[in-house]
């Protein structure tokens, strides 16, 4: 398997758990009005710290395999 094809994979993986992590059982899980995290919203503070590991996460794996040498 080449480098091209395991980076294909693992974003493809990293999409996967996005798409989990953004579906309905885990966004009813947070979407409570008494669960606040300092002061915001708890959905408000998953959503955004999901997208940024998501985001992370793909900046790692595009980085990491389009180096060549």
């Amino acid at each position: 398997m080449n480098e091209r094809q395991k980076r294909n994979e693992r974003l493809l993986a990293i999409f996967m758990i996005g798409f989990a992590l953004f579906n309905f059982p885990l966004i009813a899980v947070f979407n409570r009005p008494d669960l606040r995290w300092f002061g915001i919203p708890a959905l408000y503070v998953y959503l955004f710290f999901v997208w940024l590991l998501l985001i992370a996460g793909v900046y790692f794996f595009v980085n990491r395999f389009s180096k060549k040498g």
